[in-house]
């Protein structure tokens, strides 16, 4: 189900999304779709976050001269009050150095005065999905070096086939001659009722698992939906 709640960035930028339960009730994932206003070109996007304080995680990657890391603050309220200091909105940390096949940075969600939880908790309802949807299994790539050492710098460690990020959700990373953005993989309780439901394009084969494809029509990253392991 697409969240009713429209969120603008300038640029402009209106964001919609389709939220899905995460390791952790109060940090629901989502799937970001965005409509810019302005014609010029432009890549996906492919937001992370910080186990901890990403000023924390941003002092730890600020002298590394391959990412060239940024850290910025913009208020929730910043059509009215622009850029007025105290007050609570997103943390950003962006890289000089460009990932080939998508804009990669991270994202902090900071609380406003008095919330115990995220700033805009999600109802139950929007992490239920009739098609049976129940999480997102993991993203998928084909890199060149570059695109391996990115991803490789930003994470601290070195990754081989696949890697499990603290949040569970897995990154594979293919080997290839052009580095882009492939697949977000989710997991579905019930293929078959998935497919009633959501009527995929076709139908293939993820590290050996069944997988539904639904293409994406704006040409960037697709959808693979597999059955979701027994025991999770």
């Amino acid at each position: 189900m697409l969240h009713p709640h429209v969120t603008h960035h300038p640029g402009p930028h209106e964001n919609r999304f389709i939220f899905l339960p995460g390791a952790s009730k109060a940090n629901p994932f989502c799937l970001e779709f965005i409509h810019h206003g302005l014609r010029e070109k432009v890549i996906p996007g492919f937001s992370l976050a910080a186990s901890g304080p990403l000023r924390r995680y941003f002092e730890s990657v600020r002298e590394n001269r391959f990412l060239k890391a940024r850290y910025w603050h913009r208020n929730y309220e910043w059509k009215t009050k622009g850029n007025k200091k105290g007050l609570p909105g997103w943390n950003f940390v962006e890289y000089g150095t460009a990932f080939p096949a998508a804009n990669v940075w991270l994202t902090e969600f900071e609380r406003g005065p008095g919330v115990k939880g995220r700033r805009t908790p999600i109802a139950a309802k929007f992490l239920k999905h009739a098609n049976t949807v129940t999480g997102i299994h993991g993203f998928e790539f084909d890199v060149a070096p570059a695109g391996r050492r990115f991803f490789e710098e930003v994470l601290g460690r070195r990754i081989g086939r696949s890697t499990r990020l603290e949040c569970g959700t897995r990154l594979y990373l293919n080997p290839a001659a052009r580095t882009r953005f492939r697949n977000a993989i989710l997991e579905a309780a019930d293929l078959k009722e998935f497919e009633r439901w959501a009527h995929p394009d076709g139908w293939t084969r993820f590290f050996g698992r069944k997988a539904a494809v639904v293409r994406n029509p704006s040409r960037f990253w697709d959808i693979l939906v597999i059955g979701r392991e027994s025991g999770r």
